[in-house]
């Protein structure tokens, strides 16, 4: 049962991790365009494949990224970790793990043990064990999605630095300040 507010804070948090890309483009394993989607949902509700150069249009793109959200990830998610526990968790926490799912296609089994204990600080610190993935090109994420299952970041901000929230000077790039560098994450 996910709420109409963790469908909010998923869809924000994924759409602002995964950026909008208007034309059809080669990623890894597929053609993805929109909020890095194989597919586009049209105003009719079909389903198409994305084509390199296909355009689409941020609505359809936002129709699939719901779709997808509600369909293949928030399902795929709980029976990943178990309906019960699944409904146990909060909601910030859910959003959190909905985000992975999308980003990985499923939650790694290596952090389902720490999801189903349903503890929120072991559930973050499995996240952010999952920062070195991929040579860490998602490391930033990975401890925004970890902050987000602790309730101490919301989607739409970053994490950064103490003084940096706060609002830093301009001169020091203002709220657009870049998270800090990962030293734990693997080399790239």
């Amino acid at each position: 049962q996910a709420g109409a507010f963790t469908g909010d804070m998923t869809t924000s948090l994924i759409k602002q991790r995964e950026g909008f890309q208007p034309i059809g483009k080669w990623d890894v394993n597929a053609n993805r365009a929109g909020y890095g989607s194989d597919t586009v949902t049209l105003p009719d509700g079909s389903v198409q494949k994305v084509t390199a150069g296909m355009k689409v249009s941020q609505e359809d793109a936002e129709r699939d990224l719901q779709r997808r959200i509600q369909t293949e990830f928030v399902p795929k998610a709980a029976a990943k970790v178990g309906e019960e526990n699944w409904s146990r968790l909060p909601e910030n926490t859910r959003a959190a793990l909905t985000s992975i799912a999308y980003n990985y296609g499923t939650i790694p089994s290596r952090i389902v043990p720490a999801v189903q204990s349903g503890n929120t600080e072991a559930i973050a610190k499995a996240i952010e064990s999952l920062a070195g993935d991929n040579k860490g090109v998602n490391a930033g994420r990975r401890m925004q999605e970890a902050n987000i299952a602790r309730g101490t970041t919301m989607p739409g901000s970053r994490a950064v630095p103490a003084f940096a929230a706060a609002g830093a000077p301009t001169f020091m790039g203002g709220p657009q300040i870049q998270p800090p560098i990962n030293m734990m994450a693997a080399p790239s």
